[in-house]
């Protein structure tokens, strides 16, 4: 209506045509007039001017010309029963839903489809939508039927290519149209065994049936009795009889949530289109510890028990621990034993070598969360401390410690696994309780050779596939940082240090770099700096890493690990001197601050960093490894020489700890790589994910923004903003104020929906070991 908005509640929805009426208080629409159009399905013929009345490409009240020419079109492919109407009117995306209107201002029919390459256009017919809603009125229950078969209109042309003659077609279609053929048959339903696939029909209980809307409200009126068929099967007429079953109890009632995704038993419409029998449970939201590559996945059974339907796998559910290798009878983990021979099997066609005693890590995470989006992987690793459980992990594959990580000995024991500590170059240490393993695990050796160009090393790791170990001969090309490229991943951190470049590598999991003799001279990891979609694998030396894990290999954690909150790039001398550095000083490449975060105070973009107190800095790795608040820094800044004290930051400062859930949208403090690319932090409130079908998304909250105010009250933080939350009345607008990173800002009318999308707060434990939930 455009002037006036009022809330609206689902009164009936169809099992399969695709429309549903909604229901609103009269009184709710203070001084505003409202005037009901009247549905005249029967007015709909070819030729007929219309008129589409809608939000064509999201534009408000669009109108859209356009001219039936066909009401007897087969229907569209999620839809069965119907004969829809086609027309050109030119509509597009938006104009869904939207009503037919006749010049004479009645509706025939509701826009239900179309094509983008042409002004093809398909609408709803609204013969069922009328009856629906005058049962509605008269307070009389509306019957849905099936035969559980699908049913499409064939010419008299078609009808002939199957065998049936001229004098057959007359009698059974005197008017000429056509007749109806067996599409789809659902396997053990009512027509399964006696209707077959291309069998035309002919009479339903005596009477000649030739449209789609005449055969549905016969079977409509038939529920729970049956109906006779006569249909003609190639040259050959057979009778028989099917049982008319209530469609509405074929249709999924209820949506289970376990474990992060969401079960349904299987629908109707997908069952008949993938040619299943009626039962089993769906997977149809492939989140959590579910997170599948596919949608609508089929659970035939769980932990070994059947599940026929949603009922039965909930009850299978909720009798599983909430860890699965619990045994329920003594409360704790099994210890496990290792086999006797713990040989790695190499591919046949890899070179045979000694390696360190390697384990699969499979890493499931949930986001996103510290600007990382949710993922998953399979791939290999080595142990660091095998009495403490060390094994090393990837920080871009496994970004936080919201998930699930299980260290896989063997290929056969699985023991969890929790992120414990976070490196400043790419990876990270998961520790599993070494005391569940019964056996020998020898954990990696290193070497700190340093890598030169043209050096031959073996990237050691599993197959594209993920199946099995395998070993790849590289050459080193290159020596150089990562580029500090933010905009196309917010949650990868400053790596200070060179890195090592491959030429023509295939390996894309991560793992090692092994020597001759086996072994580790490097670590084999992606970084979320995506090339063609991929993210970049490089190598990481030991040679610089080897102090920090030798104080793993001991058993204690290094002092929690600091480094500068700026991006550092390496420049050759010729570039230096261009920039003003003096001649006389010593050194073959220089190192450069090429950008500041904007909290950020002590240095500038095109400092040049001179010496690290004593220390010659020509190389970021030079910098690698700080411990200390502050630094003393010798740098050159426009030719001038200064001495700098500046503060290092935490990779804590890099882990949010704490995420909330408002109004379907997800709030978070600013993790620092985000100072790279916004001018000034405007909040301490940072929208970093929309969830589909939320208030937030409906109503546009922009993610990617800052949240400065609810009403006229400013929110600087997560905790301003949930008491503003709490004080929120229920199905009234409240205004939220953002600003991108920019400082554009933007202001939404929001009308939360706290029943359906509560406000959340997930915070990490104080010890680090996992998550709490809590609704606010």
């Amino acid at each position: 209506m455009g002037a006036c908005e009022c809330p609206i509640v689902p009164y009936y929805v169809d099992p399969i045509h695709d429309f549903a009426i909604c229901k609103y208080e009269v009184s709710s629409l203070e001084n505003f007039e409202v005037k009901q159009i009247q549905l005249k399905p029967e007015l709909a013929e070819v030729g007929l001017e219309i008129r589409v009345f809608g939000n064509d490409s999201g534009q408000t009240l669009s109108i859209l010309p356009g001219v039936i020419s066909r009401v007897d079109r087969n229907p569209l492919h999620w839809d069965a029963l119907i004969p829809y109407i086609q027309a050109s009117a030119d509509s597009s995306n938006g104009a869904s839903g939207s009503p037919v209107i006749t010049q004479s201002g009645h509706a025939v029919g509701l826009v239900a489809g179309g094509f983008h390459s042409s002004s093809t256009d398909f609408f709803l017919p609204l013969d069922r939508p009328k009856r629906a809603l005058q049962s509605l009125i008269d307070g009389q229950p509306i019957l849905r039927g099936s035969i559980q078969s699908n049913w499409l209109r064939e010419t008299r042309a078609e009808c002939s290519a199957r065998g049936l003659d001229s004098q057959s077609f007359k009698k059974y279609c005197p008017g000429g149209g056509g007749l109806l053929r067996a599409d789809k048959i659902l396997p053990e339903g009512s027509s399964a065994g006696k209707i077959q696939e291309g069998d035309l029909l002919l009479q339903a209980d005596g009477q000649n049936i030739s449209s789609l809307a005449a055969f549905e409200d016969l079977i409509d009126h038939a529920v729970g009795s049956s109906i006779t068929l006569l249909v003609r099967r190639w040259l050959q007429n057979h009778k028989v009889v099917l049982d008319v079953k209530d469609l509405f109890a074929l249709v999924p009632c209820k949506i289970f949530e376990y474990a992060g995704s969401f079960f349904q038993d299987l629908r109707y419409e997908l069952a008949l289109k993938c040619n299943l029998p009626l039962k089993g449970v769906i997977l149809f939201g492939t989140r959590g510890c579910f997170d599948i590559d596919r949608d609508h996945i089929m659970i035939i059974s769980l932990n070994l028990r059947s599940t026929p339907n949603l009922c039965t796998f909930i009850e299978v559910a909720r009798e599983i621990p909430v860890d699965l290798q619990t045994d329920s009878s003594k409360g704790v983990l099994e210890k496990r034993s290792l086999p006797s021979s713990s040989a790695t099997k190499l591919h046949p066609n890899v070179k045979r070598r000694p390696v360190p005693y390697s384990v699969r890590v499979k890493a499931a995470t949930q986001g996103p969360i510290n600007g990382a989006l949710p993922s998953k992987a399979n791939f290999l690793s080595i142990i660091v401390n095998e009495t403490e459980g060390f094994v090393i992990v990837p920080q871009a594959v496994v970004p936080s410690s919201i998930g699930s990580i299980t260290i896989v000995f063997e290929g056969s024991i699985e023991l969890p696994a929790t992120k414990v500590f976070e490196s400043t170059s790419g990876w990270a240490i998961a520790k599993y309780d070494p005391a569940l393993i019964e056996g020998r695990v020898e954990p990696a050796t290193f070497s700190d050779i340093p890598f030169e160009i043209g050096d031959k090393t073996t990237i050691y790791g599993l197959n594209r596939d993920g199946d099995h170990p395998c070993m790849v001969e590289a050459t080193v090309t290159q020596i150089a940082p990562l580029p500090n490229d933010y905009d196309t991943s917010l949650f990868h951190h400053p790596i200070h240090l060179e890195v090592l470049h491959f030429q023509d590598t295939c390996a894309s999991t991560p793992g090692v770099l092994l020597d001759d003799t086996g072994n580790v001279v490097g670590l084999w990891l992606p970084f979320p700096l995506f090339h063609d979609g991929k993210p970049i694998y490089v190598g990481i030396p030991v040679s610089i890493i080897k102090s920090v894990l030798e104080q793993l290999q001991q058993g204690f954690f290094p002092k929690e690990p600091r480094l500068l909150d700026v991006l550092l790039e390496t420049v050759s001398k010729n570039d230096a001197i261009s920039f003003g550095v003096p001649e006389g000083i010593a050194g073959r490449d220089f190192v450069r601050v090429a950008e500041v975060s904007c909290t950020h105070q002590a240095l500038e973009a095109g400092d040049f960093l001179l010496r690290h107190g004593s220390k010659s800095i020509s190389k970021l790795s030079d910098l690698y490894g700080l411990t200390q608040e502050r630094v003393n820094l010798s740098i050159m800044r426009a030719s001038i020489a200064m001495q700098l004290e500046v503060p290092t930051i935490t990779m804590a400062a890099y882990l949010v700890d704490r995420a909330v859930w408002f109004c379907g949208a997800q709030l978070e403090t600013p993790y620092p790589p985000l100072h790279f690319t916004t001018r000034k932090l405007y909040s301490r409130i940072w929208i970093s994910e929309i969830l589909p079908g939320s208030p937030a998304q409906m109503y546009g909250l922009p993610p990617s923004h800052f949240v400065t105010g609810v009403n006229d009250k400013l929110t600087e933080d997560l905790d301003s903003l949930i008491r503003e939350a709490a004080v929120l009345p229920e199905d009234q607008y409240c205004q939220i104020t953002c600003l991108s990173r920019v400082g554009v800002q933007t202001t939404v009318a929001l009308k939360p929906n706290m029943r359906d999308f509560k406000t959340v707060e997930v915070r990490k434990k104080e010890d680090c070991q996992g998550w709490l939930y809590r609704e606010l």
